[in-house]
């Protein structure tokens, strides 16, 4: 978190865009209209709700993650970056970005943090990887629609802390 709130000073930035980079195949097409909204309603934290887990990205403003920081513990201080703001939704101004109903697929894995994980990734850009350009999620989620034993590879990988922030309802 730390190296998030001095990268967001040296190029004096007020709000970060935060993806990891165990994360593939993130939902691109909705990273303008996320950030919109964000800076239109004055939000201190912005995400997207029910993607595939991997598909999603954050949006923070610095403000927040330095409140975090000072008041969370160690846990809120490392790589779960929104983990404090999670379990303390009533102190920050919080909009969840809901898309379109086709992209609402929790249940799909395309994050990499198993070797299943990895094998699925792989599957899904050997298939609509070729043009070397961005893959949009309908487009992979259609792929696993219609191949469903790619997506049943991982499928019974445990959520573990990387699902946390889908615990915003």
């Amino acid at each position: 978190m730390k190296r998030l709130i001095d990268g967001a000073k040296y190029v004096n930035a007020d709000i970060v865009l935060r993806h990891t980079p165990d994360d593939p195949y993130l939902y691109w097409e909705g990273i303008d209209s996320l950030i919109k909204k964000h800076i239109d309603g004055n939000f201190d934290f912005s995400y997207m709700h029910n993607v595939p887990l991997g598909s999603s990205l954050e949006v923070i403003n610095l403000q927040a993650l330095e409140t975090s920081h000072r008041n969370g513990g160690q846990k809120h201080r490392s790589e779960l970056c929104s983990l404090y703001i999670y379990e303390n939704k009533k102190k920050f101004k919080i909009y969840r970005f809901i898309p379109e109903k086709f992209l609402q697929r929790p249940e799909l894995r395309l994050t990499v943090d198993t070797p299943q994980d990895l094998l699925v990734a792989r599957l899904i850009y050997n298939s609509l990887g070729n043009s070397g350009k961005p893959i949009p999620l309908k487009r992979i989620i259609k792929f696993l629609d219609e191949n469903p034993e790619v997506a049943k590879i991982n499928s019974d990988v445990p959520l573990g802390v990387s699902r946390i922030w889908n615990g915003f309802k």
